[in-house]
């Protein structure tokens, strides 16, 4: 059955991880003066979300008010040794129950465009896939937008894989979508991917 063209769709930013790569807090890297947990939840609220859950680290009190600041609710993780699954069950958790899917963006993954948000909703509700993701060059990226009938796979605790488990799962029912934006195989997990994307002005906020 195909989604209504008016089915909400809610973002959900993963901002609660150790950043033990990066030696520092990835939620708070900045691009141009532009904090990863202010950008992500802006990208996807620009992309058509109707609304963002940020799920952040306990006692991390800066990252929970920029998100606050950039229009998210915010879910605290509580967890120090939580994986990023456990972080996306809280949120789901979260959701609004008239929530038809969930757009996933990891905060670490910074270049994703708007309009690559806007094509992934658009499919999905134009459609009958339950995930819906965008390729560039053929391999998938982020964010991954998952249909509503998946919460509950996305929910059970044997998840040896994270969400790509779910995906795998229900390979039938996803829709690969093919973007001209690198942003979303981009993703900043140590100081050389820093490194890597030179002509970006990172600060530390």
């Amino acid at each position: 059955m195909t989604a209504a063209l008016s089915a909400p769709v809610h973002g959900v930013l993963l901002a609660a991880g150790r950043s033990s790569r990066m030696g520092r807090s990835k939620p708070l890297l900045a691009i141009d003066g532009e904090t990863l947990v202010e950008r992500g939840t802006r990208v996807l609220l620009e992309g058509g979300c109707d609304g963002v859950i940020a799920v952040v680290r306990a006692e991390d009190d800066a990252t929970a008010s920029l998100a606050r600041a950039a229009g998210a609710r915010v879910v605290v993780n509580d967890d120090p040794q939580a994986q990023q699954a456990d972080s996306l069950r809280l949120a789901l958790r979260e959701l609004p129950g008239d929530a038809a899917a969930a757009a996933v963006l990891p905060v670490d993954v910074p270049f994703v465009q708007p309009a690559t948000v806007a094509r992934l909703i658009a499919a999905f509700r134009a459609g009958t896939a339950l995930v819906v993701r965008p390729t560039y060059r053929g391999e998938p990226g982020h964010p991954t937008l998952f249909a509503r009938a998946l919460f509950a796979d996305l929910a059970a605790r044997e998840l040896p894989h994270g969400a790509r488990t779910v995906i795998e799962a229900h390979a039938a029912d996803t829709l690969d979508i093919e973007v001209d934006d690198p942003g979303v195989a981009q993703d900043v997990d140590t100081p050389e991917d820093l490194a890597r994307y030179g002509d970006v002005r990172w600060t530390t906020s």
